[in-house]
């Protein structure tokens, strides 16, 4: 039900003309329609500042171990979150 008025649950459900702008920036730089990826990478793109924090390294790693896990049985780059290392390389 959420999904058909664009809250929650994953993106592919949602209309696309009801997507914003840093939900569709999100998909390009994920490759993917999870709410985890989309929610993480919004907050990325959302608050770059983040990135500046010293506790950043943590996060990110605190959020590939939970990727690993939660994506069992899916390919190694999905599961390592191979987006947000390239996205990090940025910076």
């Amino acid at each position: 039900m959420y999904e058909s008025i664009g809250l929650g649950g994953d993106i592919r459900y949602k209309d696309l003309g009801k997507l914003n702008t840093f939900d569709m920036r999100s998909i390009e730089i994920t490759r993917s329609h999870r709410p985890a990826d989309v929610f993480l990478c919004n907050l990325l793109l959302n608050y770059p500042d983040t990135i500046k924090q010293k506790w950043f390294p943590l996060f990110m790693e605190f959020m590939k171990s939970v990727a690993w896990v939660a994506r069992e049985g899916q390919d190694e780059d999905s599961r390592n979150l191979r987006w947000l290392d390239e996205y990090l390389a940025n910076f």
